[in-house]
């Protein structure tokens, strides 16, 4: 018998996609240090390392400082010296020390900008390495139950991402060797009680941040729950947010509004609504 659409979407709603996996790993992994303006999601490339590029500022701030004392002895030579085959040899000596210093300057201005940007950069991607290595090893060694609403081929190639197969965390897209699969992507669902009960066998990395949740992370959680078991609002988005409100104490309007409802309700909430009672 086939499966109807509005079975299809029950489906699709009831269960997990990629990222919302991914994210909901992440929190749990990393508590309150996880970041809800999504960028771990955004910290795909690796960064900077902050240490090496201390130590490389370091070394060429030595240099620097060497290479500038050395100029000061040739300038003192050349105002002291009455030879004038000295004076020359010390000017030549005097530019090419400028050339290295020249070169000195130019290291340092290519380096990144040292500060907690770039700290937060890379403490983000590094949450990312290890929240999806420990995802898609669940995936590949079959911990995880997932499906595609276009049926699912029975190897895992796309999570040990073998030639011609892969994914996407932040698409939820996974991708088949076109030589062997006829539906090359799909998008990726993870059964939400498989998952759910899968996440308490994890040991938190941060284990004192995840009791610090604070009110904006806790209501997320919730409203992503609330928009995973419903394809359309059960309220207006004013009822959401006084909602949240009362279930999580210390939650601002505006921050109920801007930093969870307006990064987590997807398009189609923010443009359906509910129905208002007459």
């Amino acid at each position: 018998m086939p499966v109807s659409l509005a079975d299809l979407i029950a489906d699709i709603l009831q269960d997990y996609d990629l990222t919302q996996a991914f994210i909901r790993l992440g929190m749990h992994l990393y508590g309150s240090e996880w970041n809800l303006n999504f960028r771990e999601l955004a910290s795909r490339r690796k960064p900077p390392n902050p240490a090496e590029v201390k130590e490389n500022h370091d070394k060429l701030e030595a240099e620097k400082s060497r290479l500038m004392d050395l100029i000061k002895i040739e300038e003192l030579k050349i105002s002291k010296s009455t030879s004038e085959n000295e004076i020359k040899a010390a000017e030549i000596t005097k530019a090419e020390f400028w050339n290295q210093l020249s070169k000195i300057h130019a290291g340092l201005n290519s380096l990144p900008t040292l500060g907690e940007s770039l700290d937060a950069e890379w403490a983000a991607y590094n949450r990312r390495v290890e929240t999806e290595k420990i995802l898609i090893s669940a995936l590949a060694k079959r911990e995880l139950a997932w499906w595609s609403p276009f049926g699912t081929p029975g190897d895992i190639g796309p999570w040990e991402r073998r030639p011609g197969y892969g994914y996407s965390i932040e698409l939820s897209l996974v991708w088949w060797n076109k030589r062997i699969h006829g539906c090359r992507r799909q998008f990726v669902r993870i059964y939400r009680k498989s998952f759910d009960e899968w996440v308490k066998t994890i040991q938190p990395i941060n284990a004192d941040a995840i009791k610090k949740l604070s009110p904006a992370e806790q209501a997320a959680i919730w409203l992503q729950d609330e928009i995973a078991k419903n394809a359309r609002p059960r309220m207006t988005r004013d009822e959401y947010v006084a909602e949240m409100m009362k279930l999580f104490p210390g939650l601002s309007m505006r921050a109920a509004k801007n930093q969870v409802w307006g990064r987590f309700a997807p398009d189609s909430w923010k443009k359906a609504g509910a129905k208002r009672k007459k």
